[in-house]
This record gives structure tokens, C-alpha cells and sequence, in this order.
């Protein structure tokens, strides 16, 4: 759980606008949900 919590992260910090931050979070943690089933 700590670890999807620092890709959660490192998203945001990535996200040019503030906007898009919580979808693109979103969207990481569906991929890596996706990988993990």
C-alpha cells in the first residue's frame, strides 16, 4: 500500500496541470491494479 501511495505521488508531481493531478493518479493506480489481477 506504500508503494501505490509514492507512485501517487510521483504522478501528481508530474502532472503540469493541477486539474489533471487526481485523474492521472487515478488512472496509474487502475494500471496498476490492471497488472496486479
Amino acid at each position: 500500500m506504500a508503494s501505490l501511495r509514492a507512485l501517487c505521488t510521483f504522478v501528481i508531481s508530474k502532472a503540469v496541470d493541477p486539474n489533471q493531478r487526481l485523474s492521472r493518479c487515478i488512472e496509474a493506480l487502475e494500471v496498476v491494479l490492471f497488472k496486479m489481477s
